[in-house]
């Protein structure tokens, strides 16, 4: 502690009358001040006061360095210096820790834009921080702190990988890298906006990211393109060959060992390609997911049948499906929608009926429709075998689609998914599984030559699939050879140490050991000696990566002298230092933060500069909480060194609130300029101007006085719902509208009437229910006469005169008998099985939907003449009673024509000038009716599917 001049002190005691004074309060307590604030000294010269010593060395030329203090106040007062910016700066300057350059925001400032800036905030104004220049600043701050912190330790790693791809002209590159210490970091190394897609532009992409990421420094930029050891990029052709090139002796990077295709992008070609050679699979596969008119893409697309479908699925007991999750840029995104619809097959039938009924006028309803008469048994049976490939596909897909993968596991990964794809549909296990099983149109629909087909189907795919893995993951590549680190638990229980295994160990050392110069013998032994360390820590740690395991046990034997000389690891250091920069060898990072970059950089932005554009991305992907100390220092000698000292005070603006001008040679500028060029301009209420501007339109064109009629009919409608409403004064009644307005009232009646009713009858077409039964009234007709003997059949009555019956209760509803078909369609009635009436009779409704049943409406319930010829009569006895009996019933509006064929055909003219063409109808054999040539004659077949209306109205789901 400083020696006060207590002579001088004790003079001043003795002479002061002053009972304030604050040189005799600092005397008193001098000790305790000068122990708690280290940097207080006295003023030695002139008038007697108190000095900081950093403020008077470092800045000098401010208050408390220059004319010191001495009063009044108290120690609080003179403790409140070490906050100041002034004594801030003076740390700064003396290198001391908590030392701020005033210049620089404090790092409170920094922390909270940060904070807020990574929870997808804005850029604008923060309250205590600052405007939207200066948050612009904070951000590229903290970015360049980001790429500096990652370009020391690039620069001072081993090796280094890179992963590039492109999306819309423009390129991204990421890093990942590992030094002697093993550690390994990964990060955004730049974007760039290319000019086109050739090769060329690509490399020279690549290198404007590598100057821009070292800041133009040409020696750093030259030691970067030495460390890096592989390319991974898109198979794109254009792409491969920029890869080559830049790893050429003379390229950019000429240590690289291997152009490697991104294995995430091959994965899903384990998919694709086989998908679309198989021609059976193909098309069910287009016809019922892929297609743009499929009903897995109709339910995503459209918000009313994604509502209607979540319905059926919850009706079902199932959790909310918000989508079918299908994106047509990535193959592999079929898995979801593929499984969704098997699981839900009912709920995405029932959704396509909905859409046929209530859209059917729309693009819902034709491709409800086409996906109703795309299905069949055979194509279900086989898109579920097709879900369960997928299923096991992207297992691997997931696996390589992540920077954060073990790539170790790959080889082990893809062997797991050949096993079980050659267990489910080449050893035919495919339908060992528990659970009850359900098909489509009823039991016995799927028979054993069924699934043989498709058995043999999906025994191609899998072999094509094969060929593909062999194809798209050769044995010779350097992250297969990386293979032997895997410690996962499969690897551990399935990889027996055969001869086999034994040879693929020593293939991968001696190749690693080829590319990297280390010596295979030495490497093979290391290996052998801290295998078990790195499985026992796996084992113990099941979430850690096969990289660390084998990390950790080179520190393990490397942390002392005596353990190291015993278990040498340096050729497996070495190796192992290349693995960590090889790990999580994948592109989709790079496409995961173009997505996120869409998000950040929105349109608005889009002229932001390449430079500021990278700053940003590289804060939002970069930026750890966990280091953010280093950054924000990092940050605010950035801030110096890029924007100096922030400007001075708050205080306000003289001219705040006052609008400024336009910005000169802007188009806002252009626009006030055009305006003032134009002169005053006279304010005239629209209505007058639209007087006016109508003497403009012309009165012959079609067009314009359609539009025209149109606006002025919508005008009279507004004036008449104003009347209506009560909004019009007396005086701007016109005459006659007592009566317009009521005939409008009944008008609007008439329709509003007519919507309801078309809303019933789509309900109705939609989900008509089976008549209610009556005992004493209805008559049932039973294809099987023994069913009569059933104990729900007594007290009813039974009949087989097909003339009779409400009811036809048959075997196979789907296809009724013929005389059942004819006496439905013609009479009208309900065709259900034997499951279905048992539920109406008992009148339960549970029970009532576990069959199946359809309604037909009444055909002779509309007014038509029939003829019958004899040809007809002869070839069809069965048919032509049911229509002559039903003629004669007394609802029937049908009336035979018995004149024999003259008299049809003078019927038939009749019908057609009075433009009722359909209003007289013949039956004839097919022969006949092929010949004649007539719309109105038609044969027996072509007859029912022209009067039959019929409607499921129990799908037994």
């Amino acid at each position: 502690m400083e020696k006060l001049d207590v002579k001088a002190h004790l003079t001043h005691v003795q002479l002061c009358e002053d009972s304030g004074c604050f040189r005799c309060s600092f005397l008193d307590l001098a000790g305790t001040w000068m122990k708690k604030l280290p940097w207080l000294t006295e003023k030695k010269n002139g008038e007697w006061g108190l000095l900081c010593k950093l403020c008077s060395r470092h800045v000098p030329q401010l208050a408390f360095g220059l004319t010191g203090f001495n009063g009044p106040g108290n120690f609080y007062t003179v403790s409140r210096h070490a906050d100041s910016k002034q004594h801030k700066l003076a740390l700064s300057l003396a290198g001391q820790a908590g030392g701020v350059d005033s210049r620089a925001p404090p790092k409170k400032e920094f922390e909270e834009f940060a904070t807020k800036r990574q929870a997808a905030g804005s850029l604008r104004s923060m309250k205590a921080v600052g405007g939207r220049w200066k948050l612009a600043r904070l951000q590229n701050c903290l970015g360049g702190a980001c790429q500096r912190i990652d370009a020391a330790f690039l620069l001072s790693s081993t090796c280094i990988v890179l992963h590039q791809d492109v999306r819309r002209l423009v390129l991204m590159v990421r890093f990942r890298a590992c030094n002697d210490k093993l550690e390994v970091k990964r990060g955004l190394l730049g974007i760039h906006h290319l000019q086109d897609s050739m090769t060329e532009s690509l490399v020279q992409g690549t290198r404007a990211i590598l100057s821009q990421f070292v800041e133009g420094d040409e020696d750093q930029m030259a030691a970067l393109q030495q460390k890096v050891i592989l390319l991974n990029m898109d198979a794109a052709a254009d792409e491969q060959l920029a890869g080559r090139l830049m790893a050429c002796n003379d390229g950019l990077f000429p240590g690289v060992k291997q152009v490697c295709r991104d294995r995430a992008h091959a994965a899903r070609r384990v998919i694709s390609r086989p998908f679309k050679a198989s021609a059976e699979i193909w098309d069910v596969f287009q016809a019922l997911i892929w297609g743009n008119a499929s009903m897995p893409a109709t339910i995503q697309s459209s918000d009313v049948l994604r509502k209607v479908f979540n319905q059926y699925v919850k009706d079902m007991g199932g959790d909310r499906v918000q989508s079918m999750s299908l994106c047509k840029q990535r193959f592999d995104s079929h898995q979801k929608a593929t499984g969704r619809l098997i699981l839900w097959l009912r709920p995405t039938i029932k959704t396509a009926i909905y859409a046929t009924v209530y859209r059917h006028n729309l693009r819902d309803g034709e491709r409800g429709a086409l996906f109703l008469r795309s299905l069949s048994e055979e194509r279900v049976l086989l898109l579920a075998m097709v879900a369960d490939f997928t299923d096991e596909a992207t297992s691997i897909i997931r696996l390589m689609d992540s920077e954060a993968g073990d790539v170790a596991t790959h080889n082990i990964e893809l062997d797991v998914f050949a096993s079980r794809v050659k267990h489910l549909f080449i050893d035919e296990h495919a339908f060992d599984v528990d659970g009850k099983s359900k098909t489509l149109g009823g039991p016995n629909k799927v028979s054993p030559a069924m699934i043989a087909r498709c058995f043999a189907s999906m025994k191609k795919l899998v072999g094509l699939s094969t060929e593909v893995i062999a194809s798209e993951f050769p044995a010779y590549e350097i992250l297969t050879a990386l293979k032997i680190f895997d410690v996962s638990e499969v690897a551990r229980t399935n990889r027996e140490e055969s001869v086999d295994y034994i040879q693929s160990l020593h293939t991968s050392s001696e190749r690693l050991c080829q590319l990297f110069e280390a010596s295979a013998d030495s490497f093979i032994d290391e290996y052998w000696d801290h295998k078990a360390i790195a499985f026992h820590h796996h084992s113990t740690n099941p979430n850690c990566s096969s990289f660390e395991s084998w990390k950790y046990a080179v520190q393990k034997t490397s942390s002392r002298k005596s353990t190291a000389a015993r278990h040498p690891s340096s050729n497996l250091h070495w190796i192992l230092i290349h693995f960590g920069a090889l790990d999580g060898c994948t592109t989709s990072g790079v496409e995961q933060h173009f997505s996120k970059m869409v998000r950040i950089v929105s349109a608005e932005r889009s002229l932001l500069t390449e430079e500021n554009k990278n700053l940003e991305l590289k804060f939002m992907f970069d930026f750890a909480p966990a280091t953010s100390t280093d950054c924000i220092e990092m940050a605010q000698q950035l801030w110096i060194e890029w924007y100096g000292e922030p400007r001075k005070g708050s205080t306000s603006r003289l001219d705040l609130g006052t609008k400024r001008g336009h910005k000169k040679g802007s188009e806002a500028d252009f626009l006030a300029k055009r305006r003032r060029l134009d002169g005053p301009v006279k304010l005239l209420p629209h209505d007058e101007v639209r007087l006016e501007a109508s003497a403009n339109l012309p009165a012959d064109c079609q067009r314009v006085q359609a539009e025209l009629t149109f606006q002025r009919n919508k005008q009279f409608k507004n004036t008449i719902q104003s009347y209506l409403s009560g909004h019009l004064t007396a005086k701007e009644v016109p005459d006659g509208m007592v009566d317009v307005a009521q005939a409008f009232v009944e008008l609007e009646t008439r329709r509003d009437a007519t919507r309801v009713r078309g809303v019933s009858k789509f309900q109705a077409l939609l989900a008509p229910s089976p008549p209610q039964f009556d005992r004493r009234n209805h008559w049932i007709f039973l294809e099987m006469a023994e069913w009569s003997q059933n104990p729900e059949f007594f007290r009813c009555k039974v009949t087989q005169d097909l003339q009779l019956p409400l009811f036809f209760v048959v075997a196979n509803p789907e296809k009724p008998p013929s005389q059942v078909l004819w006496a439905a369609s013609v009479r009208g009635g309900c065709v259900l099985d034997l499951a279905c009436m048992r539920g109406i009779i008992e009148n339960r409704h549970d029970k009532a939907t576990t069959g199946i049943a359809f309604l037909y409406d009444a055909a002779y319930a509309i007014k038509r003449q029939i003829f019958l010829c004899p040809s007809f009569r002869a070839a069809n006895t069965e048919a032509s009673e049911i229509i002559q009996a039903a003629a004669g019933q007394e609802r029937s509006k049908w009336k035979m024509i018995d004149g024999g064929w003259e008299a049809f055909a003078e019927a038939s003219a009749k019908s057609q000038q009075a433009g009722r063409k359909w209003a007289v109808l013949g039956l004839t054999i097919p022969q006949i009716a092929a010949n004649m040539q007539e719309d109105n004659l038609m044969s027996s077949k072509t007859f029912l599917k022209f009067v039959s209306r019929v409607h499921c109205c129990n799908r037994g789901f």
